[in-house]
Parts: structure tokens; C-alpha cells; sequence
């Protein structure tokens, strides 16, 4: 495993190397390697959490789908004919009311099942859904957990995702298991880079949970995971730039993250983003104001570069 400075370390470099310093590797591309900074003493040491980011390549993901611009009847005709990829579309199409289709829970599960049972994993992660929900079926932990692991076993990011949440909250029919969550995790962002895993990867580390703690680390992932849009992380360093936890308060810098997450594509941290805007917005100068909108364009463009699809 690799070995990072300490919190101290990093704290001290931060006020030596100044803003600038981290607004400069902010607005890096996620290939880049860290850059080594040097103290005033001319002691070399690493540069900022801002500047620690995981040159990372992924796969995207490349599962067939039903075409999109098919008709509602044109679907329900070939998933009649067994096709997987209908039957699971025919599933979305019953899950939402916006469609010709009227709403159906129940029924989204019987076409996600049919396609589940021909081996598709999207409506394999679909149907444990449900089950985990209780949307249209009755809840069942152990028929969602059984459901999630063959999708994860055939490469589905998401629900390796949720398969890891059932590992760390110890859900269903699992026992807690924290390195378990871990490696499911891993599995996620090995897949196709899945910022959502990564950010809870990163908790982990803060945390000390399932593996040695260690908040560079934490730092590191939450620095990579926010560059790529993910909001989860976006908040996150609002919150400790905020709160001066781990990294130095810095108002304008936790503002800029916050409206980073606004636009994430991440409801739930969409509406935690806006809460702490509106927390900060009392509280900022019209210079602190005027950084932090400099900040969101530097961020845009770092985003830009590092996207990577946001999922459930």
C-alpha cells in the first residue's frame, strides 16, 4: 500500500504552498502525477490533497440495450418474442409514468424477471431493486442480495455498489462485513470508475473501516472522485472545507464544491449541496464570493475532462 504525508504534514504545506497552489492542481486532468512542492526550509515534500489524483482508466460501460428510439408497441412485441433486452425496456417503460404505457410496479417486475432469468444483468440489478425496495413485490432482502450478486458477477457496477451497502450496514441476509463492502467497492470503480464507490471507498479510509485509517488516502479519493462529477465526494469537501476538518477552512473553495454538487445529477446531494450554500452565503465576503465563482469555472473545467457516468 502506498504511504502518504501526515494530516499535519499536509496542513502545514497548505499554508506555505498558499491558494494558488491548489487551484492550479484542481483544475488539472486526472492523468497528470502529483507534483513535489517545496517547503520555505527547501524541504521537499508532497503536494496538497488538491493535487493527488488517481490517473485512472476505465471502461465504459458497454451493455447492450434496447434502442431507445423504439416504440412502445415495437417493444412489447419483441419481448413478447423473449427478447431480453425488450423485456427489461418493457420493465423500465411499466416503472415510470412517463409513458404511453400506464404505470405498473407489478408488472415492470414480471418483464424484469423474464429478462433477469435469460441472464441480463441490467434487469438482473433491476429486479433487486425492487426486491430491496419493495416496489411492486414484496421486500426480500435475500432474493435482492441473490439477484444483486449474479448481475455483480457479470460486471454490473451498480450492483456491486448496492451488493457493498448491504455488506457495510450488514442487510438482509448478510452479516456486517466491512472488507467485504470494501472489495465490492473496489469492484465498482474497477468496473468503469464508479465515483459513487469511490467516495464511500474514501469514507472507509477516514473512517478506519475494514482497512488501516488513513485520511490522506481519504483525501486523495475524495479529491478524484469530485473531479469526476461525483457529487457524494463534491459534498464532502464542501463539508470539510467548510468545517476546517481535515483541510483548512476555506469558505470560498467549500462554496464552489457545493455548487459543483448542485449540478451532479445526484438528487439527494443536490438538496444537501443547497443546504450548505445556504449555511454559507450569510457568512461570505463579496471577495470570498467572487473566488468562489472563479473556483466553479476552474472545477467546470476539471469535471469536463474527468466525467464519468452518474448511476443509482
Amino acid at each position: 500500500m502506498q504511504h502518504h504525508p501526515t494530516a499535519n504534514t499536509i496542513l502545514v504545506l497548505l499554508v506555505i504552498t498558499a491558494a494558488a497552489s491548489a487551484l492550479r492542481a484542481e483544475g488539472g486532468s486526472s492523468a497528470q502525477p502529483a507534483k513535489a512542492a517545496t517547503a520555505a526550509s527547501g524541504t521537499s515534500v508532497n503536494a496538497s490533497p488538491a493535487d493527488w489524483v488517481i490517473p485512472k482508466t476505465f471502461q465504459p460501460d458497454t451493455t447492450k440495450t434496447w434502442p431507445g428510439n423504439a416504440s412502445a408497441d415495437e417493444t412489447r412485441k419483441a419481448a413478447d418474442a423473449g427478447n431480453p433486452l425488450a423485456q427489461c425496456a418493457m420493465g423500465d417503460i411499466c416503472a415510470k409514468t412517463a409513458s404511453s404505457v400506464p404505470a405498473d410496479a407489478a408488472q415492470a417486475v414480471v418483464w424484469y424477471q423474464k429478462a433477469s432469468e435469460q441472464g441480463y444483468a441490467v434487469a438482473q440489478f433491476r429486479l433487486a431493486l425492487k426486491y430491496s425496495r419493495g416496489t411492486g413485490v414484496k421486500m426480500d432482502e435475500v432474493t435482492a442480495a441473490s439477484w444483486f450478486q449474479k448481475a455483480a458477477d457479470q460486471g454490473n457496477k451498480e450492483a456491486a455498489r448496492h451488493l457493498g451497502d448491504m455488506y457495510f450496514t450488514g442487510r438482509g441476509p448478510v452479516k456486517q462485513d466491512y472488507p467485504h463492502a470494501l472489495l465490492l467497492y473496489e469492484k465498482a470503480v474497477e468496473i468503469s470508475g464508479d465515483a459513487l464507490s469511490e467516495c464511500f471507498i474514501a469514507d472507509m479510509y477516514a473512517q478506519g473501516l475494514g482497512i488501516a485509517q488513513n485520511k490522506p488516502k481519504a483525501l486523495e479519493l475524495y479529491q478524484d472522485a469530485a473531479n469526476a462529477n461525483g457529487g457524494n465526494a463534491q459534498c464532502k469537501l464542501g463539508d470539510l472545507y467548510a468545517n476546517g476538518t481535515d483541510l483548512p477552512k476555506d469558505l470560498a473553495r467549500s462554496y464552489a464544491w457545493y455548487t459543483m454538487a448542485t449540478v451532479s445529477g445526484d438528487p439527494n446531494m443536490v438538496k444537501q449541496a443547497k443546504k450548505g450554500i445556504s449555511a454559507l452565503e450569510p457568512t461570505l465576503t463579496p471577495e470570498q464570493k467572487a473566488d468562489a465563482e472563479k473556483l466553479v469555472q476552474s472545477f467546470r473545467e476539471t469535471v469536463k475532462r474527468n466525467k464519468r457516468p452518474f448511476h443509482y
